[in-house]
């Protein structure tokens, strides 16, 4: 674990403090891979069901990590400060990664997929010369 979050759990709070914010690494990596899984299966479905699954997703998601954080705070070996601040600073600056990549491909029109070429369809018209 090169992340500097964990090396300051480490400093803060020692091995148990270590052990916590990769906890913390590891649920944040968790939190957005079962975030993207959930968009890459509702976008297929309609645009409504992915405001849906978004919106449900996020309160699940946010649940879970407040359930694993109560279910590890009576341990001995649980250090609430350094897994808090991880926590809260990894999933900040992912969150402003992807805002800047989601920005960006809504800003190029050219990065999305291309759209059919109506010329090369054929038409529908009765009155059309194309043979």
């Amino acid at each position: 674990m090169r992340s500097p979050a964990t090396w300051r759990g480490a400093v803060l709070d020692g091995v148990h403090g270590l052990v916590s914010a990769g906890l913390a690494l590891v649920l944040v990596a968790g939190n957005f891979l079962l975030g993207a899984a959930i968009i890459g299966r509702a976008v297929a479905v309609s645009l409504n069901t992915l405001y849906g699954a978004v919106l449900l997703g996020y309160i699940v998601r946010l649940g879970l990590l407040a359930v694993f954080a109560l279910a590890f705070k009576g341990t001995g070996w649980f250090a609430a400060v350094p897994f808090a601040a991880t926590l809260l600073v990894t999933h900040l600056g992912l969150l402003a990664a992807e805002t800047k990549r989601v920005s960006m491909t809504l800003a190029h029109p050219g990065l999305a997929p291309s759209a059919r070429r109506v010329a090369d369809e054929p038409s529908t018209d009765p009155t059309s010369t194309q043979e």
